[in-house]
């Protein structure tokens, strides 16, 4: 790996915590549920949360970070969380 890859993957690295630290500032998701996981440039939101409403909201708040570009929500929705 050079210095351009370590480069590239610090960025990736750092723009995942900034979604993170979004996701759980967000007032309706749970942030703790929201795994966010970096598949070579395009990220990708994977856990389970309570409604389709927290789904969206997951989405909204990643799209906030500035930088991202791709994203792949593959959030689970299982009514029995949002009780």
């Amino acid at each position: 790996m050079d210095a351009t890859d370590r480069a590239r993957q610090r960025q990736r690295h750092a723009l995942v915590n900034r979604v993170k630290k979004e996701l759980l500032l967000a007032p309706d998701v749970d942030g703790d549920a929201v795994a966010v996981v970096d598949d070579g440039g395009r990220l990708t939101l994977r856990g389970t949360v309570g409604s389709m409403r927290e789904r969206r909201g997951a989405r909204r708040a990643a799209e906030r970070v500035w930088g991202v570009v791709d994203l792949d929500n593959r959030l689970q929705v299982s009514p029995a969380l949002g009780a």
